[in-house]
Parts: structure tokens; C-alpha cells; sequence
């Protein structure tokens, strides 16, 4: 494939995975968590910023600009472990009628950050309610598309400085393009496992809300029922990447999902 090929293909598919993120973000905005001042689900904002993330990829890829790509990446892959962290955190800790959780209020109010992201990771490593996720993620693989990110973002090798300049000539720029949509796409994989699983009526379609909101009651099982746009994205994208992730969201989470 050449170089433009692997470009526009790129190009094509971040805006696919914007969009979806688009979506999901209205689609879980009314599921406000407990324990914040938030008016609207957090992941709403999550989001709506990852799919901005995924636009401003698409941008550089599409100026040649590979090394700043992987960097937003990076950031991608960031904001994946920080909203699994606030899920399950917030999970663990906040009650109804209970004061609020400290820790994430204080995030929302900008009073104080959250703990680094190592801290982060090993949080959401060692969490027992991903468990029927986790071995579908093999951790050697996601450790290398850390590595591969952080050295793009840090300039470990003149390779990614090279790439980031799209009238130099690099032979493996193409191959690069294509690495990092592998590594993006892997990258939603693991956000999508850990998200769903945790809460998995994000992934409910709006048949349940409609009839409430219409005030007529919801067809029997109603809630259990899959999103199409969803249940598309996890049927074409997801699962020819990670097989079985869609057979084990079913059984943690009840939701209806063909496959």
C-alpha cells in the first residue's frame, strides 16, 4: 500500500471511530453518576473529547504529521485508563445520600488532580470487575502499544522525528501509518471492554428512555436491548480484532448483543 493509500484509508476509518464516539457520548449523557456535582454522566465529556482526539489524528495524518498522530494516541490511550479509573472508582465509593467522593469532585472542581497515570493503570489493572474482559487483552500486547506511543511522543529514535515531516521520504512510512491505526483501534477495544463491562446499559438502545420520556411503559426486556449503532461497531470492528469480547460482554452484562 502506498503511502496516500494508507493515509486517505486512515483518514477514513478515525472518522468512523469519531463519530461512533460522537454518538456514545449523547447516548450515556443522561446516566448521571453518584457521588459528583456532575448534571451529566461523565463520560459524556470523556467522550466527546475522544472523538475530538480522533478528528485531530485524522488532521495530522492527513498533513503527514504521523509523530504528532501517535502523540494524540498517547493522549487517547490516556483518557481511556482515566475514565475507566472515575467508573470505578466512583463505583466503589459513592453511595446515594452519601457526601459527595472527594477525590473525583475535586477533579470536576479543579481543586485537585487526579493521581498520575501509573498509578492509574496499576488501579484499573488490578480491578476485579474487569476480570471478564481482561484475558481477552493480552497485556504484552497493550504494553507495546504504550511503548510504541510513548517513544513517538518522546522522540526515542530520528525514525519519529522523520515522520513527522511528510515531505522526507522514509520507507516505513506507510507501514507506520497503518501501525498506528492498528494501535488506535486497539486502543478503543480496550476502552470499549473496560466501559461496557462496567456499565453496560451504555450500550442500550433508546427504545427504554423513549417510552419513559413519551410516558408509556417500556416494552418487557426493553432495557436489555443494543443500541444498532453499537451493536454495528462492535460486530465490524471490534470483534474481528478481539474475538470473543462481545460473547463475554453478553454474559457480564445481560444487554441482548448478537454475535
Amino acid at each position: 500500500m502506498s503511502v496516500n493509500e494508507a493515509a486517505e484509508t486512515m483518514v477514513a476509518k478515525l472518522g468512523e471511530y469519531a463519530e461512533f464516539y460522537d454518538g456514545l457520548s449523547f447516548g450515556v449523557m443522561s446516566f448521571v453518576p453518584i457521588g459528583t456535582r456532575s448534571v451529566l454522566s461523565l463520560d459524556t465529556y470523556l467522550m466527546g473529547s475522544m472523538a475530538s482526539t480522533l478528528r485531530g489524528m485524522a488532521a495530522l495524518v492527513t498533513l503527514g504529521n504521523i509523530n504528532d498522530a501517535y502523540a494524540l494516541a498517547r493522549k487517547l490511550y490516556d483518557a481511556a485508563l482515566i475514565g475507566t479509573y472515575i467508573n470505578l472508582y466512583l463505583q466503589r465509593n459513592a453511595q446515594p445520600g452519601k457526601p459527595l467522593v472527594e477525590r473525583i469532585d475535586r477533579w470536576i472542581t479543579g481543586a485537585r488532580a487526579l493521581p498520575r497515570t501509573g498509578e492509574i493503570g496499576k488501579y484499573v489493572d488490578a480491578a476485579q470487575e474487569l476480570n471478564a474482559v481482561r484475558p481477552l487483552l493480552s497485556v504484552p500486547h497493550y504494553t507495546a502499544v504504550r511503548d510504541r506511543c510513548n517513544d513517538q511522543t518522546h522522540h526515542n529514535f530520528l525514525d519519529h522525528l522523520l515522520l513527522n515531516d511528510g515531505r522526507v521520504h522514509l520507507k516505513s512510512r506507510a507501514e507506520w501509518i497503518e501501525q498506528l491505526g492498528a494501535d488506535t483501534l486497539d486502543i478503543i477495544i480496550l476502552h470499549l471492554a473496560y466501559s461496557f463491562c462496567l456499565s453496560g446499559h451504555y450500550m442500550m438502545s433508546s427504545d427504554y428512555m423513549d417510552a419513559l420520556e413519551a410516558g408509556m411503559t417500556p416494552e418487557h426486556g426493553s432495557e436489555d436491548w443494543v443500541a444498532p449503532y453499537v451493536q454495528a461497531f462492535l460486530t465490524e470492528k471490534v470483534e474481528p480484532r478481539c474475538p470473543g469480547l462481545i460473547a463475554a460482554l453478553r454474559q457480564e452484562t445481560g444487554m441482548e448483543l448478537e454475535g
